[in-house]
């Protein structure tokens, strides 16, 4: 057998159909069509997902493990997340919970570039709970962006972010509001060894995005 993965989904349904249940989402999620249309030997026996475990966990609640092959996955995050959520994700009474990656898999991706140490070291806080801030609404100026920014710095936040409705609009340009915003934190005063951080937003095709990039490290 190929190397696999094994994907946890807390599913709602009652104890009669877990089992149909959980077998569809097996199939959901690596072949998405009927097992008796599929007549290659290697997909029945490699790819099709498997289910590896039912665990009741309360009245109607359900912990079900599906093991799915790797070879679906390759080298690509992307696919992962899709492997992992797919068209599963759209009913209601199904959630992904965990997931257990095989070693090779892990290496393969690394883990992220900046993960939760970094960003604790980046605003010294290496125990307690981290904060974070979006700004918005909409419609502001950079500079009126930049004020909100240095309240929350002065009130303590670790973390500042563009809203997700932020991009390059006229009323507050992306150059505009890094460099507003970037200055607006440097002005004010936190204890030593204490930092607030601003996560602009990048947005556009990919050479705006590159723009972008080369703006923010040019003034932060």
């Amino acid at each position: 057998m190929h190397p696999f993965l094994e994907v946890v989904y807390h599913v709602g349904c009652d104890t009669g159909s877990i089992e149909e249940r959980a077998q569809a989402i097996a199939i959901e999620q690596s072949v998405e069509m009927p097992l008796a249309t599929i007549e290659d030997e290697f997909v029945r026996a490699e790819i099709v997902g498997q289910v590896v475990d039912i665990v009741q966990k309360s009245g109607n609640l359900f912990e079900v493990r599906i093991r799915l092959a790797m070879a679906t996955i390759g080298r690509d995050p992307g696919q992962l997340i899709n492997m992992l959520f797919g068209n599963t994700s759209l009913r209601a009474d199904v959630a992904l919970h965990d997931v257990e990656l095989p070693g090779e898999m892990v290496t393969a991706f690394a883990g992220p570039r900046h993960g939760l140490q970094a960003l604790r070291r980046r605003v010294g806080a290496p125990a307690r709970a981290l904060t974070c801030s979006a700004l918005k609404p909409q419609g502001l100026s950079a500079g009126k962006l930049a004020e909100l920014a240095r309240r929350f710095a002065s009130g303590g936040v670790d973390y500042i972010k563009d809203d997700h409705g932020l991009a390059d609009q006229a009323y507050s340009p992306f150059a505009a509001r890094v460099e507003a915003i970037a200055a607006a934190l440097r002005g004010v005063a936190r204890p030593a060894g204490h930092a607030t951080r601003y996560v602009p937003s990048l947005s556009g095709d990919l050479d705006a995005m590159r723009q972008q990039i080369e703006v923010a490290r040019g003034v932060m």
